[in-house]
């Protein structure tokens, strides 16, 4: 037995049949639906098929490109939101030992600060009496001064 060669389509016949199946195509078939439902709507006047079919047209025409246009904005925010976690995961020990860290250097301030505070409390309470010895230095104004004659 013989085997037959089929013979292969030239490029340009190949683009053509595929300029046909995924160009052509599909805009037929979408004109056809529109204008069987334009048709529809102008032979049988009621309001659910009116109403029904603006819908159609408004998913057609609004929603569908809309969905399209903002496709590559929904994946970017997509990977972004997988990348914050990824980053997230791999910062979360780091900044546990940092806030562990700060507490224990706030809290090692705070017992500082109050021991300063304790002596020097301590050490005013000690030199009261030294203080009023060194009142005595202290002028007053005399009477004359004070206009209290």
């Amino acid at each position: 037995m013989r085997q037959q060669v089929q013979p292969v389509p030239s490029s340009e016949q190949q683009h053509r049949r595929e300029t046909r199946l995924q160009i052509l195509l599909p805009l037929i078939l979408g004109l056809s639906l529109i204008i069987a439902a334009t048709v529809i709507v102008i032979l049988f006047r009621q309001a659910a098929q009116v109403s029904l079919v603006a819908d159609t047209m408004l998913i057609v025409f609004m929603l569908c490109p809309l969905m399209i246009c903002l496709l590559p904005i929904t994946i970017g925010l997509i990977i972004a939101a997988v990348a914050m976690n990824k980053v997230h995961d791999q910062t979360r020990k780091p900044l546990r030992r940092l806030q562990l860290a700060s507490r224990e250097m706030a809290d090692r301030t705070h017992k500082t600060t109050d021991t300063i505070n304790q002596k020097t409390i301590n050490a005013s309470a000690r030199m009261g009496g030294v203080y009023r010895l060194l009142d005595v230095f202290n002028r007053t104004p005399s009477r004359k001064k004070r206009g209290e004659e």
